[in-house]
């Protein structure tokens, strides 16, 4: 059996098992550990709910230890797979590494939680990996290969931890970058390159009307996509994000009152800035907003779109730089 089909089966039976007890959770588990992973009950690879002494009291601790040539390799613990996933949990299962002086444990609920205990971190600051319970996982897979039988190694966990960690990261870094200027300005680039300025503004029409969707941040849901579909361009951009686009002020990007812009489809053109937020003098002395100005200059041009609608900060630089790129330079 390949780890693929392996992980497939895995996510069949979590299905299957979704709203049962965790008895049948605990026995389901521990078939698998024994079936797909390659440990053996019968020489007590597969160790169920261990009795400790502390103080004058026996307790029982974690729902599985894991171990091979009698030596402890990794804890299970495990919860019903409808609970979702929260600090006590992980508290709980810190504990139980604590009191048998291991660093790796994994906690099966709504999703896959894999610790890694560093001793000389506090509890709250353990870093974890998430594995979602999803047919072709690549995680899953991983996990699979990473908790097998003579191939299980801690350094190689740790790394499995951090990389999804960065991965998770990046992903919210190009979130924040992501906005609608941004995409507005990468589309315009693209396309002026191969077709004129009128012809874009003319395709690009009602493109603020497009459905922009709310992305889920979340540290531990790393790999979320940005939504795509194959009839209409449909970006996922936080609200925030959108309505900051909407509301580009001088003050906020440093640039002062009686400063120059010029124009981007004409570099002739050129206008001051005449307060602290989006009002501009052109050369023939009237004034006007950013985006109102893009529609006065287009349509003496003979280039204004039919909807007429601008985002004016993409048509004016400062010192060479589109007001949209500054903004977002300066992360504002």
């Amino acid at each position: 059996m390949t780890a693929t089909f392996k992980w497939n089966k895995i996510v069949e039976l979590y299905n299957k098992h979704y709203n049962d007890k965790e008895d049948i959770i605990q026995n389901t588990w521990e078939n698998i550990f024994v079936e797909f992973f390659g440990y053996s009950r019968f020489i007590g690879e597969v160790e169920r709910h261990r009795n400790i002494r502390i103080g004058s009291t026996e307790r029982v601790i974690t729902d599985i230890i894991i171990k091979e040539d009698n030596t402890d390799l990794f804890i299970v613990e495990l919860k019903q797979h409808s609970d979702s996933h929260n600090s006590v949990m992980g508290l709980q299962l810190i504990s139980y590494l604590k009191q048998l002086r291991l660093e790796v444990g994994v906690l099966i609920c709504d999703k896959i939680y894999i610790f890694n205990y560093d001793y000389s971190k506090n509890d709250d600051e353990q870093k974890y990996a998430v594995i979602e319970f999803k047919k072709d996982n690549s995680d899953g897979i991983k996990f699979i290969e990473m908790f097998s039988k003579g191939l299980f190694e801690i350094n190689v966990v740790e790394k499995f931890i951090c990389s999804q960690i960065e991965f998770s990261q990046k992903v919210k870094m190009i979130k924040e970058e992501l906005t609608y200027d941004l995409v507005v300005d990468l589309l315009r680039k693209h396309f002026t390159s191969k077709y004129g300025v009128k012809e874009f503004d003319k395709a690009i029409e009602g493109f603020n009307s497009i459905n922009f969707l709310h992305s889920t941040y979340s540290i531990s849901t790393p790999k979320s996509e940005l939504s795509q579909t194959t009839n209409n361009l449909r970006v996922s951009i936080p609200t925030q994000q959108r309505k900051k686009a909407s509301r580009l002020r001088f003050k906020m990007i440093d640039i002062p009152v009686g400063s120059t812009l010029v124009f981007t489809d004409d570099s002739s053109i050129t206008a001051v800035t005449t307060d602290e937020k989006n009002h501009i003098q052109l050369s023939n002395g009237i004034i006007s907003t950013l985006s109102d100005s893009v529609r006065l200059i287009r349509r003496n041009l003979g280039s204004a779109s039919d909807s007429e609608s601008y985002q004016g900060g993409l048509f004016w630089t400062y010192k060479g730089e589109r007001l949209t790129d500054i903004r977002k330079r300066m992360g504002i």
